[in-house]
């Protein structure tokens, strides 16, 4: 995942000297990686809800903050990469987050969105637990105010904001139970939402052969389409 976001930030034209904003910026892998691109003449803010996971970014040209991005203001036009991953779809606001976003990147600066569509994920064999888990946790995200298959949305979105050369990437991945970042956030997506789920008629046991599915090795998911949208912002 983290390589085919970087693929995306260099079609971005991310480079020396660049401020980069990196909204949701989790465990740091891309704040890494924009620190080391942009050099000590760049400068990366790196924001999310919770930092505990960005308190070992030690480089001098990053700066971590705590940020609710639905309600805490951004500077306008500050920065020449604004990016933003698995955010959006979380947020019943998207839209006015999304514009949110594109106001803060200065004239001339790119936007990087990346976001999921979870109506494609799928085990590689047939499981009918698996199936019945998947139909509550569809039932549940949307519940919870997700929007469960943004990422096909995100280029239009960014279009209809202003922003020019949209171009836009939808991947996705097969992978190894354990395997990997895929099954990792879909097992963390599923603790998130186990009230909602538990609530669609989906038992503890079953929720916990599902976890126990995605975490071995002799099983195999088709993973959710992982869809990238870039453009210049004027």
């Amino acid at each position: 995942m983290l390589f085919r976001s970087i693929r995306h930030l260099v079609a971005a034209g991310v480079t020396d000297g660049w401020r980069c904003l990196d909204v949701g910026a989790g465990g740091g892998s891309i704040t890494h990686w924009l620190a080391d691109r942009v050099g000590p003449t760049g400068s990366v803010l790196a924001t999310d809800l919770e930092t505990d996971l960005l308190a070992d970014v030690a480089a001098p040209n990053v700066t971590v903050q705590r940020h609710d991005i639905r309600t805490d203001p951004l500077p306008p036009g500050a920065f020449d990469l604004v990016h933003t991953r698995l955010v959006l779809t979380h947020l019943p606001a998207r839209d006015a987050v999304l514009a949110k976003l594109v106001a803060a990147v200065a004239p001339g600066g790119a936007i990087v969105v990346g976001d999921v569509d979870f109506g494609t994920l799928a085990l590689a064999g047939d499981d009918p637990v698996f199936r019945k888990v998947g139909q509550a946790f569809d039932t549940a995200i949307r519940l919870a105010g997700w929007d469960a298959e943004l990422g096909p949305k995100v280029p239009a979105m960014l279009e209809s904001h202003g922003v020019r050369d949209v171009e836009g990437e939808g991947v996705r991945g097969y992978h190894r139970g354990g395997g990997g970042a895929a099954t990792a956030i879909m097992s963390l997506t599923l603790r998130r939402l186990r009230p909602l789920i538990l609530a669609r008629g989906v038992t503890d046991a079953e929720l916990d052969h599902v976890h126990a599915l995605m975490a071995d090795p002799a099983q195999a998911l088709y993973g959710p389409v992982l869809w990238t949208a870039w453009g210049t912002v004027m």
